[in-house]
């Protein structure tokens, strides 16, 4: 078996910058949140899954919007 790996480099212009940095944003956001999320919740000795923070994501992007 062989493996193969390929490396991109992009070049953005300005527009695709602003839109990359609003995405990357809002993705370091939502990933913060979860992480603390999880951390409060373990406090309080009760568990929270990856299923119950993904079925959230819908009213969060609905409140962020």
């Amino acid at each position: 078996m062989m493996h193969k790996a390929f490396r991109f480099r992009i070049y953005p212009d300005d527009h695709a910058c602003q839109t990359l940095a609003g995405w990357f944003g809002c993705v370091r956001l939502v990933g913060n949140l979860a992480k603390e999320q999880r951390r409060m919740f373990s406090r309080k000795d009760r568990n929270i899954t990856y299923a119950m923070q993904c079925a959230e994501l819908p009213a969060m992007r609905a409140e962020f919007q």
